[in-house]
């Protein structure tokens, strides 16, 4: 159902067309203001008082029954009524006018997600208008199939299968993926629920997953790769957190990246969006530079810091390089994104002192697939902004729990990252993982979720 994410409030608009069309057809009948009975061309249709009945729309009994329960109100508070003699009626008109405004309330939850942002309390609530006001409209529908009354009525006929459409099309938009907790690790499985969507904050829109429950645990994916990285983590930390992955902007299945936009300012958008205050941050390469940015703008926000194979904003790059970035940068301005490709798959997997041959296969493949995904998309228009003064200069303003992983493959500028975090945070622990490069946590899985999980459980 990806469609439905990418169009779904062109879909809720024309629900709403559609729902105000239901709403002015009929939806029941009535023998005030009908014609005589001779009129009438077919006896069927005559009430005990041998008047015809006409058809009276959805928006004309919501009105009518309004005013009649105001009026009832209204002599109730003169005195001119006496409720023990006018009680089951007055709790009969309240029941109606109740009834129909549930009735309505999609159309007004509808206008919020559209106008107000599509937000999970909010999207919740627009769920369960739709769902009674299915289950009201049919009970209504039975109603006057069960007294014979209901050729003619497409009004109501209309709303009932707009009311199920809808809810099913909404419960499909927000519906738990079913994955395999062991799937990943060869280990004994169990079925968890993922919740998956996209959350439009800031002009855009961020693809994001979240698994399990307890404290927020926010997964941060680098530069050229997308939220897959975290394949080897989502469920192994899953059964102990309530764990976040997303799709930066440009990446993954979030929209393109164009005009100025602030990764950090994105992710403190998605985290209201989910109705998060507080998390641990976990990043990897550029996603460590933006948790950095992150704890800086919003220390209230941060409980911990996990900075793995890390980039600091205003850090200066060696030579080496930034030669590789010259090479990158004329790659994919020629078009020839397989070759740029392969130049971060040897700088950043493979490491300097390993050839291709010595990395895992298919880790590399992996890498190469989410790669050629980012670099085949449009970055002409990006212009990410980062805060002032830059982060190199902030560190010591930093004070939570802070680990540093690194890998002994990788490049000398990601360890020279490393000592100035370890120097500049207060407190921070640092880990050096033998035999890997850049991608700490997909090529050792196993002891970087260890880590993971004994740093923030001790």
């Amino acid at each position: 159902m990806a469609w439905l994410h990418q169009s779904k409030n062109v879909v809720r608009g024309a629900v709403l067309i559609l729902l105000l069309v239901a709403i002015v057809g009929p939806w029941t009948y009535s023998s005030d203001g009908a014609p005589p009975a001779e009129w009438c061309r077919d006896p069927n249709i005559l009430l005990e008082n041998e008047r015809c009945v006409r058809l009276v729309s959805g928006i004309e009994v919501l009105t009518f029954m309004t005013s009649g329960f105001l009026s009832m109100n209204v002599q109730l508070a003169k005195g001119t009524l006496v409720l023990a003699d006018r009680a089951r009626e007055f709790f009969g008109v309240f029941l109606f006018v109740v009834l129909l405004f549930l009735l309505v309330q999609p159309f007004f939850s509808t206008l919020l997600l559209i106008f107000g942002g599509d937000r999970p309390r909010r999207r919740m609530y627009h769920v369960a208008t739709w769902g009674l006001a299915a289950v009201i409209s049919a009970l209504l529908l039975v109603a006057s199939c069960w007294s014979g009354l209901h050729t003619d009525l497409w009004g109501i006929w209309l709303y009932v299968g707009l009311a199920a459409s809808a809810l099913a099309v909404e419960l499909s938009a927000v519906r738990p993926t079913q994955v395999e907790e062991g799937a990943m690790t060869g280990k004994e499985s169990r079925t968890v629920s993922i919740t998956n969507g996209l959350a439009e904050v800031n002009r855009t829109r961020l693809y994001y997953e979240v698994i399990g429950d307890g404290r927020s645990l926010v997964l941060i994916h680098g530069d050229l790769v997308d939220s897959r990285m975290w394949d080897l983590q989502w469920n192994a930390f899953g059964p102990h957190y309530c764990v976040i992955r997303y799709d930066r902007r440009g990446y993954g299945k979030s929209d393109a990246a164009v005009g100025p936009y602030s990764d950090h300012q994105d992710l403190y958008e998605l985290l209201k969006f989910l109705g998060v205050e507080q998390a641990y941050l976990l990043g990897l390469s550029g996603g460590g530079a933006v948790a950095i940015n992150f704890a800086l703008e919003y220390p209230e926000r941060v409980d911990a810091l996990i900075l793995c194979s890390s980039g600091l904003s205003g850090y200066i790059f060696s030579e080496e390089v930034q030669r590789y970035s010259t090479g990158f940068r004329s790659a994919i301005k020629r078009g020839d994104v397989a070759r740029a490709v392969e130049l971060s798959l040897r700088v950043w997997t493979d490491g300097p002192q390993r050839t291709a041959d010595q990395v895992n296969p298919a880790i590399r493949e992996r890498v190469r697939e989410m790669g050629i995904q980012a670099f085949g998309r449009s970055w002409h228009d990006a212009n990410p902004q980062r805060p002032e003064p830059a982060a190199i200069h902030r560190l010591a303003e930093i004070d939570v729990r802070t680990l540093i992983v690194v890998g002994n493959q990788d490049m000398p500028d990601i360890s020279a990252i490393a000592d100035l975090l370890q120097g500049g945070i207060a407190g921070a622990r640092r880990v050096v993982v033998p035999g890997v490069a850049h991608m700490v946590n997909m090529e050792q899985p196993k002891e970087f979720n260890r880590l993971v999980l004994d740093f923030l459980g001790g």
